[in-house]
């Protein structure tokens, strides 16, 4: 077989194995891609609530802040003048359209109430946990310094706000979802007063 002949097989078989692999991960990545946009829409919600809490005697904290109003705006094409025809049916102006924006507002403005960690949880170790989970979901770029300082608080704010929380405050659904904070350690308001019972 001439040397001419081997070296064209060769290379096509390059290119064969190229235009495979490019075909491959062109149907991967979109996959990809659409794992990673339904992991963040379904990423579960901060609870919240208007009215203030009755903390009396449950030992549980709350935090209250400010939902700002969430406000869409929408852009699209309308027709200002219908087509023109004469009698033949012939055009003899086309339509003329414009652009015509418009907001809605989809939440009110509102002072909201959310359960947070307790201030005396609020240690060194704890924020330093704080801010390795936030690092490791790229929200914090800083350096782990076991401070609750503004990098952090913006952080926490870019971590809960596709929650449905926009705060800087750290909440206790938020702390859960990052692994720092355990989900039922706490014993339920209603019957955390109760007497234990007898054996």
């Amino acid at each position: 077989m001439p040397a001419s002949s081997s070296l064209s097989r060769s290379r096509l078989l390059v290119s064969f194995a190229l235009a495979l692999a490019g075909l491959t991960a062109a149907c991967v990545e979109p996959e990809r891609r659409q794992v990673a946009v339904t992991a963040a829409n379904t990423a579960a919600l901060i609870p919240t609530q208007t009215d203030a809490p009755d903390t009396a005697d449950t030992g549980t904290c709350w935090a209250q802040d400010t939902q700002p109003a969430l406000i869409q705006t929408t852009t699209e094409q309308v027709q200002i003048a219908p087509a023109k025809y004469d009698e033949a049916g012939t055009l003899t102006a086309p339509a003329v359209y414009g652009t015509q924006t418009r907001q809605d507002i989809l939440r009110e403005r509102a002072e909201v109430w959310f359960r947070t960690p307790c201030a005396a949880e609020l240690d060194l170790r704890f924020l330093a946990t704080v801010q390795r989970a936030l690092t490791v979901r790229g929200y914090y770029k800083g350096p782990i310094t076991g401070t609750l300082d503004s990098q952090t608080r913006a952080a926490i704010k870019a971590y809960q706000t596709p929650r449905g929380l926009e705060s800087a405050t750290l909440s206790l659904e938020a702390a859960r979802q990052l692994g720092v904070a355990a989900y039922g350690r706490e014993t339920p308001p209603d019957t955390e007063s109760a007497p234990p019972k007898a054996p």
